[in-house]
């Protein structure tokens, strides 16, 4: 699922042809934007909203499933990733959560920024 920059879905007609290609297409050119945009939000102390998963400097992770809400702070975030049809987050000491990625919107610039505020996590660590 693509969000515009109002928040809006973008949804294809049945009446276009080739729409993976189209959707395949899009993911690729707008995932480095959004992701650029996620970076500079978090950098800057603003929450990064993907839907379901909300990622905070000063929370960590929030994430929404049937109602219930949960959070726990990134430096408890073992791993992250798509799995059957699931975006997972494996957290030290729990199991996985896993949400339907068709609920994220943009789940691959934020399986991507994920990784970058891990590694960041990893090399401050190391500075101290």
């Amino acid at each position: 699922m693509l969000i515009d920059s109002l928040g809006q879905k973008l949804r294809c007609g049945p009446g276009l042809s080739r729409r993976e290609l189209l959707a395949s297409e899009l993911i690729e050119r707008s995932r480095p934007h959004v992701l650029q945009s996620a970076i500079e939000r978090f950098t800057n102390g603003v929450d990064v909203s993907f839907g379901p998963i909300t990622i905070s400097r000063q929370h960590g992770i929030r994430t929404k499933k049937d109602s219930r809400e949960r959070e726990f702070p990134l430096s408890e975030l073992y791993s992250h990733g798509l799995e059957e049809g699931q975006f997972y987050l494996w957290r030290v000491g729990q199991e996985k959560t896993g949400i339907p990625i068709e609920k994220i919107p943009n789940v691959f610039a934020l399986d991507d920024f994920l990784k970058i505020v891990r590694e960041r996590q990893v090399a401050d660590s190391r500075s101290d």
